[in-house]
């Protein structure tokens, strides 16, 4: 997951029409290592509630599979920037997600503890 902020960073840094392949390489890291990272992390989780577990797969997998057709050129009729947010969006909406979920379950277990649920 790490490598994958690295990814992102080098994708801020070095814009595609400037230096290509640092560009390529950190969208590789950034979306290609991040996808796999929170499939695996689907896998390992095994406190977290099924339902969020089996968003993190499928949002993963179909990220993953998105990354692969905009590899290969097949864009499923949506061009080339389409596929391209379907490579990258999933991931966001899921880093967004599982903060507000590690937060509210943060919060709940302070709040059980304290006695005030």
């Amino acid at each position: 997951m790490g490598l994958s902020g690295v990814g992102s960073m080098m994708v801020g840094l070095f814009p595609e029409n400037t230096i290509g392949l640092l560009h390529i390489i950190g969208a590789f890291l950034g979306l290609g290592v991040g996808n796999i990272a929170i499939v695996v992390l689907s896998i390992a989780l095994k406190d977290v509630r099924s339902v969020f577990r089996y968003y993190t797969f499928l949002s993963g997998m179909l990220s993953i599979i998105a990354f692969a057709l905009f590899y290969f050129e097949i864009y499923l009729g949506i061009g080339r920037g389409g596929m391209e947010r379907l490579v990258s969006y999933p991931f966001a909406l899921w880093m967004m997600l599982f903060g507000v979920y590690m937060t509210t379950t943060r919060v709940r277990a302070i709040m059980k503890a304290k006695g005030h649920l």
